[in-house]
This record gives C-alpha cells, structure tokens and sequence, in this order.
C-alpha cells in the first residue's frame, strides 16, 4: 500500500461521526505553510479517531498516511487515511497568546518536544496498527 507523510500546522480538528454500521471516522486538516500551502484533510477512522482528542489547531504535526483511491459513478476519488501522527511541537494547554495569535506556533524555537500520541508503549515500532 502507498504511503505519504504530511507535516504542517493543525487548521482544524473534527469531530467523531459515527454511522448506522458503527464504523467511525474523524478528520483533521494540515496546514503545510510556505511559499504555496495547502489545507489537507486526513482521515483517522476507527480506534484511531481518539489519537485526536488531545490535539488543537495550533500544533504543528507529523502524520503517516496511506493513500487510498476509489471510483464512484465514473469519478475517481482520493483519500488519505492516517495510522500515526506525531507531535512536532505545540502544548494542550491554550494560553491567551495562543488564542489570540493561532499562527504563534511558527514562531523559531531552539526547541522541539517530540511525542506519538496513543502509543503507550515504550518500543518504537513501525506496524501502521
């Protein structure tokens, strides 16, 4: 399966939906920045929708996704569906700065606080689940 790494500043955090079936889904747009950027929406689905909740827009991430592709009626269609993300920098706690200036992430730090947000464990692996 093809993958692709997004990194970027979190422009938004959905919320869970939830269909008739069970199955979730949950979807967070990157924003990439620089010269030309682009807002990316990523889909996490299932168990993984949780890898969002301590998350806010304002972090600046690192996300592993597969691509997928579909066709419908004729037309193609592609989705990116997440199975880890990483914290490049931010905090949980929103202070008034953050509130009034969602852009301070960008400003240069010395300093980067690397985290994987629902991995409990202490092994670093790279099984996508």
């Amino acid at each position: 399966m093809d993958t692709v790494i997004i990194e970027g500043q979190i422009h938004k955090v959905g919320e869970t939906e939830t269909f008739n079936s069970g199955f979730q889904k949950r979807e967070l747009v990157i924003d990439t920045g620089g010269d030309y950027p682009k807002k990316i929406p990523v889909q996490f689905t299932k168990d993984k929708c949780s890898f969002l909740d301590k998350l806010a827009p304002g972090f600046v991430v690192k996300v592993e996704c597969f691509v997928n592709g579909n066709e419908w009626k004729g037309r193609f269609f592609v989705s990116l569906q997440a199975y880890k993300i990483e914290i490049i920098e931010g905090s949980p706690i929103k202070t008034e700065e953050s509130t009034r200036n969602p852009q301070g992430i960008h400003k240069e730090s010395t300093q980067f606080t690397t985290k994987y947000v629902g991995d409990d464990s202490s092994e670093d692996d790279d099984v996508p689940f």
